[in-house]
């Protein structure tokens, strides 16, 4: 018996078909249901009207939050053309006290980041960075020699792993015959120090676009030994 009770129409239609979309999942805070709209802004909305308490619009290379973005101990973490940014859920504004003036790195990134204590795991389009949020200082960086990561990230908190999925190469045509290749595989990371704990490849020398895609599920069985 469910029964509509609201409507939020953004207002913005993007003008060149298909050169735009928005693939990220609106946030609930437990005070604000954050959305983004593809003129690259950031709207907080009262989840019992509708009504917009904020909106802020960045100004951006490429796609703001395309894929999503992640919200950890009252800041929002938006990835962007130019870096991830870090908004204040409550103001709607750049919480410069954090990060690099409130930005971590200057890179591409369309993936929500992972939020771990005082660090953030943040995926950029062929290598992924570990930062403290607090200073914005850079702790290791792990190349993927040409892989994408397309899909989000998965933590495990007890290993210390980030667990994900890759693409095929960037450079794919005639170009499959990497020394250290991370593409089309299931790669889990050392969290602590950036190093490869163990990478299963799907499919070898892909020329056909067979991304591995989706955030990759962690089972735990108690019952094994």
């Amino acid at each position: 018996q469910l029964k509509k009770a609201w409507i939020y129409k953004s207002g913005f239609t993007p003008n060149k078909k298909g050169h735009q979309n928005n693939q990220a999942t609106p946030i609930f805070t437990g005070k604000n249901l954050i959305v983004n709209r593809l003129d690259k802004t950031l709207v907080a909305l009262n989840p019992e009207t509708g009504e917009e308490r904020w909106r802020l619009q960045l100004d951006v290379k490429g796609p703001l939050a395309r894929r999503g973005f992640t919200f950890d101990n009252g800041n929002l973490f938006v990835p962007s053309g130019n870096g991830i940014y870090i908004i204040d859920e409550q103001t709607g504004k750049i919480n410069t006290n954090l990060g690099q003036n409130g930005k971590i790195h200057s890179k591409l990134s369309l993936v929500p980041p992972v939020i771990y204590k005082d660090k953030i795991y943040s995926i950029f389009l062929t290598f992924i960075t570990a930062h403290e949020i607090s200073t914005g200082k850079r702790l290791w960086k792990k190349n993927l020699n040409g892989a994408r990561v397309w899909s989000g990230v998965s933590f495990e908190k007890s290993t210390n792993t980030l667990v994900f999925v890759t693409s095929n190469l960037i450079n794919l045509i005639g170009n499959t015959n990497k020394k250290d290749d991370y593409s089309n595989s299931l790669v889990l990371l050392n969290a602590e120090s950036g190093k490869t704990r163990c990478k299963f490849k799907d499919t070898m020398h892909d020329h056909w676009d067979l991304d591995m895609v989706g955030n990759p599920i962690i089972v735990k069985n108690n019952n094994l030994d």
